[in-house]
């Protein structure tokens, strides 16, 4: 292929990569000049404040309806249990201890059933 052949080839990449971009959303600008300029929007990769908030309040649910179900000392031992695992088991061992808010609201729970 000739050296012009290439360079049209390129542009036309170049224009499909930048319009498969804008397909997904973009931002219009008017330049010094006057012209609009379509450009792509950045991706923001932030995680969502209502989708963290749901998982920390799903693991304290999960965890209490294990201690009002189980009682203490059953999920103390099967907590200790995990312990001894592999990593994984580890992890969520530390994950499922028990802390103050979810003996708390166990301890509340029981006392209404």
């Amino acid at each position: 292929m000739g050296s012009s052949q290439l360079e049209f080839a390129s542009k036309v990449r170049r224009i499909n990569r930048k319009h498969s971009r804008l397909a997904r959303g973009m931002d219009s600008q008017m330049r010094d000049d006057g012209l609009i300029v379509a450009r792509p929007r950045r991706r923001n990769f932030a995680i969502p404040f209502k989708g963290f908030v749901a998982g920390i309040a799903g693991i304290f649910g999960f965890k209490v309806l294990l201690l009002v179900i189980f009682g203490e000392i059953t999920y103390q031992g099967r907590v200790a249990d995990l312990a001894e695992g592999t990593s994984i088991e580890r992890a969520g061992a530390w994950l499922m201890q028990l802390d103050p808010v979810t003996a708390f609201i166990a301890q509340f729970i029981n006392y209404y059933l």
